[in-house]
């Protein structure tokens, strides 16, 4: 019984690695996809003081 068990911990450890695989992939997407936004979002802002500065 107890290698029936510890089969069945190692599946459910192996999973766990690859959803915290895949969910770090997803986070540093959307980080990412953060960082670009706010750089734009500044960029945008600078463009429209310089054409309201005039």
């Amino acid at each position: 019984m107890s290698i029936v068990t510890s089969m069945l911990f190692s599946m459910h450890g192996e999973l766990y690695k690859a959803i915290a695989r895949q969910a770090h992939v997803i986070h540093e997407s959307f980080v990412q996809t953060l960082q670009t936004s706010k750089t734009s979002y500044w960029l945008t802002e600078l463009a429209n003081r310089a054409g309201t500065s005039t």
